[in-house]
């Protein structure tokens, strides 16, 4: 098992025990790509390759979560409160048919 302040170190757990192991911990990967050249400044896969051998910055997962800070954010900046109660429903809109994207990026885009 992996221990912060020890690192590895062998145990046996009981299902309980197993359970709150493991709620000790955040899960999470992240990823610093330089946003004009994509070099990769620093890649962090899970706490602790050598016990957790699953890379969640590679990981299938949905994106969901990681949307709900931008969302809840602005949310709050326009006056919502995290009491307010919203009705789930599906809310149409117009969509443009022929959107054209550019071919290529440009490496450098002026900051203003």
């Amino acid at each position: 098992m992996f221990d912060y302040d020890l690192g590895q170190k062998d145990t046996l757990f009981s299902t309980m025990d197993s359970i709150r192991y493991m709620e000790r911990f955040m899960h999470c990967g992240f990823v610093a790509i330089a946003p004009y050249t994509g070099e990769v400044k620093a890649w962090v896969g899970d706490i602790n390759f050598q016990s957790w051998k699953y890379d969640k910055v590679l990981s299938k997962r949905q994106p969901g979560s990681t949307f709900k800070l931008f969302v809840y954010t602005e949310a709050m900046n326009q006056g919502l409160s995290p009491c307010d109660l919203r009705v789930d429903e599906n809310i149409p809109w117009e969509v443009e048919e022929c959107l054209t994207m550019p071919m290529e990026v440009p490496l450098s885009i002026p900051c203003h």
